[in-house]
Formats: structure tokens, C-alpha cells, sequence
């Protein structure tokens, strides 16, 4: 049995893209879940994980989180070369066949676009539990900077929506609020 490789020819590169000033940019992917994850042959059979791994670590000289590739101080036809090789990722295919959308974006002001700190829970926007939060995520928090402080959940208490049931997820002391 032979195996054929097949090269990997780059498209034109959009005039739009040259024009492009240097500076921070962005690519964000969103990817099938059932096309990943269906067994065959409707899908990928695959992890989840594995798939969205396995496309931005392609592209590691960045920032990653998820599906969130981020390349400050970058010439914006590096960043589209980056995103239009992510068809090159193993299996062959995989990608084209699962791919809901890939957009490369800059970002002019980043401090003020991305809020993430600002909005992470004991953070500026975030001082307050907004309902029953997982003991040990409100115990990542410094004391005395969520207002009111943390208590136990009392009478009444109603596993959050969408959280799987289970011993641990129905006992209230395992919240605060």
C-alpha cells in the first residue's frame, strides 16, 4: 500500500490582507461538535479536544486560549497565512469537513476589547456571586473581595441549571452564595 501526499499550494493572498497595518491580530475558529464527535459515518468519531488541539497548535508562536489564536505585534499576511494552513492538520480533510467558520480579526484597542480580567470572578465587574458557585472556584478568590461575603447556601437550595446531577453537584455544601 503507497501513501500519497499531497503538497499544500498557499491561495493568493488578498490584496485587502497586504493593505493591513501591523499589529495585533486574531484568528477565531468554531468547529462542529457532531461532525467531530459522531461515529461514522456521519462524523469524526474524535474527542473534542483532540480536534481543537490539534488546529491551533499549528500555529504555536502565539497567545492560545481555545478557540482564540492571538499574535500581537504581527504583519497581518503572517496571521492569514497561519489560518489558511490550518487544512494542512492531520487527518486529511478533517478540518474542511468540520469547519463552521475561521476569521482572522485585528484588534486596534485591546485593552479596552477584551474585558476576560475585568469580568473573571473577585475581578472589578465580578465582586459578587451571582448565584450557588462551586466552593472551590469562589475559593480561588481573595477573602474580603467578594461583597457579601460567601456563605453556604440555605433552605431552598437548587442545583444551578445545567449542572449534572450527581451526590456532589445536589449537596449545598459544596456551593457559596
Amino acid at each position: 500500500m503507497s501513501l500519497t501526499v499531497m503538497a499544500f499550494v498557499l491561495p493568493p493572498i488578498p490584496p485587502t490582507i497586504v493593505g493591513l497595518p501591523f499589529g495585533h491580530y486574531g484568528i477565531s475558529y468554531d468547529i462542529s461538535l457532531r461532525k467531530t464527535e459522531d461515529n461514522l459515518p456521519n462524523g469524526w468519531h474524535s474527542h473534542r479536544g483532540s480536534s481543537s488541539v490539534a488546529y491551533i497548535w499549528l500555529a504555536m508562536a502565539a497567545t492560545i486560549e481555545y478557540s482564540d489564536y492571538r499574535r500581537p505585534n504581527s504583519n497581518p499576511v503572517a496571521v492569514w497565512m497561519v489560518m489558511v494552513q490550518l487544512c494542512r492538520i492531520q487527518p486529511p480533510g478533517k478540518l474542511q469537513s468540520t469547519l463552521l467558520s475561521l476569521k482572522m480579526h485585528y484588534i486596534h484597542h485591546l485593552n479596552d476589547m477584551d474585558v476576560t480580567n475585568q469580568l473573571q470572578l473577585g475581578r472589578a465587574f465580578s465582586t459578587t456571586l451571582a448565584g450557588p458557585t462551586p466552593q472551590a472556584l469562589v475559593a480561588q478568590v481573595p477573602p474580603g473581595v467578594l461583597n457579601p461575603p460567601p456563605v453556604i447556601p440555605g433552605a431552598g437550595f437548587v442545583r444551578p441549571v445545567h449542572t449534572r446531577p450527581s451526590a456532589m453537584a445536589d449537596d449545598p455544601n459544596n456551593y457559596r452564595s
